[in-house]
C-alpha cells in the first residue's frame, strides 16, 4: 500500500511493485488480490489509500494488526496485543511459500522486453509432455 511504499526496497530481489487498487504496479494487485489471507501491518485503509475505497480484497481472508490489537476478518478484535510482539511470534511459526511470486514471474514481462513465443512455448512443452499444436 502507498503508505508503506518505503518499507521494502525497490531493488530487494522479491519486490513485485506496489498495491494500491487500481492503481497498483502491472500484475501486483493480481498477486495480492488472489492470495489465501492478507496480513495488513499498520494499515490505514481511507479513501486515498484505497483509490476511493476500490480495493478488491475480502475482509474475511484479512488479518489486521495495528500497533496495540489485532483484528482477524470479519470477527473478532484483540487488544493488548502489541504488533512487535504479534509479528515476533507470527514469523516463528510461518513457512517458506514461494507460489505468489513465482506466479508473478509467470505473468510479468518486464517493461522493454517484447513478449515472445518461445517462452510461452517451452513452458507448454514442459506441462503437456510433447510439442503441443499451435495454429494462427
Amino acid at each position: 500500500m502507498p503508505s508503506a511504499k518505503g518499507l521494502v526496497p525497490e531493488c530487494h530481489p522479491r519486490f513485485i511493485g506496489t498495491f494500491w487498487g487500481a492503481v497498483s504496479t502491472a500484475f501486483c494487485a493480481e498477486i495480492v488480490e488472489s492470495a489465501d489471507a492478507y496480513i495488513f501491518a499498520g494499515p490505514i485503509f481511507n479513501d486515498y489509500s484505497s483509490v476511493g475505497y476500490s480495493l478488491l480484497l475480502k475482509k474475511d481472508k484479512a488479518i489486521v494488526v495495528q500497533p496495540d490489537r489485532v483484528v482477524i476478518a470479519n470477527g473478532p478484535a484483540f487488544g493488548c496485543i502489541l504488533m512487535k510482539d504479534f509479528l515476533k511470534a507470527l514469523s516463528k511459526r510461518l513457512r517458506c511459500n514461494t507460489t505468489a511470486y513465482e506466479n508473478y514471474h509467470r505473468i510479468f514481462v518486464p517493461e522493454g522486453q517484447p513478449l515472445r513465443a518461445d517462452p510461452i512455448y517451452r513452458k507448454c512443452c514442459l506441462v503437456h509432455g510433447s510439442k503441443p499444436c499451435i495454429g494462427q
